[in-house]
C-alpha cells in the first residue's frame, strides 16, 4: 500500500486540502511496502490520514486493482471533454485494468492514450445514437457502467438486470431545467421533453447503485430518489501544458495592448453574453481600452447571433471556437486580464457552480461573476474577483476599471486567486471521493 498523511481543516464549511506531489518514477517499488509523508502548512493544520493508491506495481503485482473494465458513457459530450469525463477516467485507472470513455461527436474513432481508451461515435439522431452507444457498451462488457445523462438511464438499468453489474448515474446539472431554457425546440416541445426527463429520473434513479452530483442543492434533490450519493465538484485537475500558439498570438495581436475581458464556455443566449458586450462597450466609453474575447462551442444560430452583434463594433470583440482543453489553461493565463462568468439569475443558474470560475483561479486570473449562492459561499470573502449582486453593465464596467487601474490591488487579487486554487479547489481531493465510492461495489478482480 502506498499512503500519504495530509492536512485538512474546515474553512467556511468547506474542506481545505493540501496535496502532496510525490515523484515516484525513481522509487524501487519491489523494496518498498509503505511510503508516508506529512505536510506542515500554516493554512491547514488539522491532520487526517488519507490513502492514495497508485496505479503502479510492487514486485510485479498491481496495487489495488479491483475491476477489469470501467466504462464512462455520454451521448451529449465529446469524449475529449477534460472537465469531467477524461479527468474521472484518469483517476479511475488506479483501480481497473481498463478504463473506457464512450461519447459522441461529428465522426467516429477510437484512440488509446494515457492508459485510457476513448471511443467516439457519430451523432446520428437521438434514438439511433443511443442504440449505437448501447451496442458499443455491449461489446465492451463493463464491470461498472458510469453514465452521464438521463438519456442512458434505461440502458444502464438494462445492463444491471442482464449482466448483474454496478451502475452509476453522474448528474452534472438539472437536465430537465436545462432543456427548458437551452433547447432549440419550440416551447411546448421543450416542456414535454423536460417532463419526460423528470419522469425517467424518478423511475430509474432509485434503481441505480449510486449517484454523483456537483452541488449541495442537487444532492438534496437526488437524495429523495437515491440515498447512495456523493457530491463531486468539478474542480480542475493539474493544468494542461499544451500551448495553442495560434490562439494566444491571435488574442494578443487582436488586443494590441488593451485589457482582455475573456469568457470560456458554451456560447448560448440563455447565458446572456450581452452583458459582456455592454460592459466592454461601457469600459471603452469611459476611455478605458478593453476588448471582449469569447471562446467556446456554439449552436449555429447562437453563433450567428453573436457574430452579428460583434460586427456592429468591429475591433472590440473576438470569437474563437472551442480550444483543446489541455491548451486552454495557458490561453487564459497568457491573454486574459479578467475571466467572465456573469450569469442571469435564472432558476437553472442560481444554484450552479460554474467550472470556468475555477479555471480562472487556476490560471491566476481574477473573475467577474454573478452572486450565485454557491459562489458567494465559496468565494464571497476570498478577494479573488468581483461578485455582482445586481449585474448592471455600467456598474460592472466601473468596478472592473477600478480593479484594473489599481495595479497593486490587481496583482494581489491574481496571487490570491492562484493560491486559493492550489490550497482548496484541486481535483485530487475529489478524486479520492470518487475512488472510495467505487470501492463499495462488487469486486471483479
Amino acid at each position: 500500500m502506498v499512503s500519504c498523511s495530509l492536512s485538512m481543516e474546515k474553512t467556511g464549511g468547506y474542506d481545505c486540502l493540501c496535496v502532496a506531489d510525490i515523484l515516484l518514477e525513481n522509487i524501487n517499488f519491489s523494496r518498498i511496502t509503505a511510503l508516508s509523508c506529512r505536510i506542515n502548512s500554516s493554512f491547514c493544520h488539522k491532520s487526517f490520514f488519507a490513502e492514495y493508491h497508485f496505479p503502479k506495481t510492487i514486485a510485479g503485482a498491481k496495487i489495488m486493482i479491483m475491476y477489469q473494465r470501467i466504462v464512462l458513457a455520454t451521448v451529449t459530450h465529446n469524449v475529449n471533454d477534460d472537465r469531467v469525463f477524461y479527468r474521472e477516467a484518469l483517476s479511475l485507472k488506479a483501480i481497473a485494468d481498463q478504463v473506457f470513455v464512450v461519447g459522441v461527436g461529428e465522426k467516429g474513432w477510437r484512440i488509446d492514450k494515457d492508459g485510457i481508451t476513448r471511443i467516439q461515435r457519430p451523432f446520428i439522431g437521438w434514438r439511433k445514437t443511443i442504440a449505437d452507444v448501447q451496442a458499443v457498451l455491449d461489446e465492451l462488457n463493463p464491470d461498472i457502467l458510469h453514465i452521464h445523462e438521463p438519456h442512458l438511464l434505461s440502458v444502464a438499468i438494462t445492463f444491471k438486470k442482464k449482466k448483474g453489474i454496478s451502475v452509476i448515474y453522474d448528474a452534472h446539472e438539472d437536465y430537465a431545467g436545462i432543456v427548458k431554457i437551452f433547447s432549440h425546440r419550440n416551447p411546448l416541445r421543450r416542456q414535454i421533453v423536460a417532463k419526460l426527463l423528470s419522469f425517467w429520473e424518478r423511475w430509474y434513479v432509485p434503481k441505480m447503485d449510486a449517484v454523483i452530483t456537483v452541488t449541495p442543492q442537487l444532492v438534496k434533490h437526488y437524495q429523495k430518489l437515491n440515498k447512495n450519493i456523493i457530491e463531486l465538484r468539478n474542480y480542475p485537475r493539474e493544468a494542461g501544458k499544451n500551448r495553442d500558439e495560434t490562439a494566444i498570438r491571435q488574442i494578443n495581436n487582436f488586443a494590441d495592448g488593451r485589457y482582455v475581458i475573456g469568457y470560456v464556455g458554451q456560447v448560448a443566449r440563455p447565458r446572456n453574453l450581452e452583458w459582456l458586450f455592454e460592459t466592454v462597450q461601457n469600459l471603452n466609453a469611459m476611455g478605458f481600452p478593453a476588448v471582449g474575447v469569447i471562446i467556446g462551442p456554439a449552436a449555429p444560430d447562437d453563433r450567428s447571433y453573436y457574430l452579428d452583434l460583434f460586427t456592429n463594433v468591429a475591433g472590440r470583440f473576438l470569437y474563437l471556437p472551442a480550444i483543446d482543453h489541455a491548451a486552454i489553461h495557458l490561453v487564459i493565463k497568457e491573454t486574459f486580464h479578467i475571466g467572465w462568468s456573469v450569469l442571469p439569475y435564472h432558476e437553472i443558474f442560481k444554484t450552479s457552480l460554474p467550472n470556468k470560475i475555477f479555471e480562472y483561479l487556476q490560471a491566476g486570473v481574477p473573475f467577474a461573476a454573478s452572486a450565485l449562492e454557491n459562489l458567494k459561499t465559496l468565494l464571497g470573502h476570498s478577494e479573488t474577483g468581483l461578485i455582482f449582486e445586481q449585474p448592471d453593465p455600467k456598474n460592472m464596467a466601473q468596478k472592473l476599471a477600478e480593479l484594473l487601474e489599481d495595479t497593486e490591488r490587481y496583482e494581489k487579487t491574481k496571487q490570491k486567486a492562484e493560491s486559493l486554487y492550489k490550497n482548496l479547489f484541486r481535483w485530487e481531493k475529489e478524486a479520492v471521493k470518487l475512488v472510495n465510492l467505487y470501492k463499495g461495489f462488487k469486486k471483479t478482480k
